[in-house]
């Protein structure tokens, strides 16, 4: 595909696929989309993007689901790129973590509460989680959280070395990965969805689940 230009579009890409039957090797070439979100791509495999822009009105950015190889376009923002209230609020607990300590690399929070979590803390249960990798050098922080009735707990370890983040756990959460990134990236293996924001400098990553592994590449 080349030579297209799209204003006003609710979504700049959707492609819904399969894993037998993929969409793939597709070249994209001289392409320039204005849309309110980035969409979602999903099975889709082999796309290279050449001179590619995404103008987007909304912080939504471009979804991948059990993507390989995908060549992402140039994205920019006509918006007041803020935040809602209580991502502000914990991008602003964040910064004050980081000024009170510079050597930690991941840092759990629990939405809820927005209790951010350290080393051999007690934290409260929640299903949703997050985890924000601040960067990449090699790291690992463990906590405990109640197993079940409350009475006994249970410990979580997040670790990073290289590319690859472990997490460890006995209680099922549907988690949410914040990982600082300046380079982009071509995949992320290992999670049930995937997507880049350029604005952040950011993978937001989501898996459920007790005990797996992230691989970024």
């Amino acid at each position: 595909m080349h030579n297209i230009s799209v204003s006003g579009a609710d979504r700049g890409f959707y492609a819904n696929a399969y894993p037998e039957k993929t969409i793939h090797h597709i070249d994209w070439n001289n392409i320039h989309i204005q849309a309110r979100r980035g969409g979602i791509l999903n099975y889709a495999e082999n796309w290279t993007m050449k001179d590619v822009t995404l103008e987007l009105n909304s912080p939504d950015t471009l979804e991948l689901n059990h993507c390989k190889n995908i060549q992402l376009p140039d994205v920019s923002f006509t918006l007041d790129s803020t935040s809602n209230l209580e991502d502000r609020s914990i991008d602003q607990l964040l910064e004050n973590w980081k000024k009170e300590n510079p050597s930690v690399c991941i840092v759990p929070v629990n939405p809820l509460t927005k209790e951010l979590i350290g080393e051999k803390d007690t934290a409260s249960f929640s299903k949703s989680m997050h985890a924000y990798i601040l960067n990449n050098s090699e790291y690992q922080v463990e906590y405990i959280e109640p197993l079940g009735d409350g009475f006994y707990f249970s410990p979580i370890t997040i670790s990073q070395k290289g590319n690859k983040i472990k997490v460890h756990g006995e209680r099922d959460h549907e988690w949410t990965f914040y990982i600082s990134s300046d380079q982009g990236v071509k995949e992320v293996q290992g999670v049930d969805n995937w997507k880049y924001d350029p604005e952040q400098n950011q993978i937001i990553a989501k898996k459920e689940g007790m005990q797996f592994e992230v691989v970024i590449e």
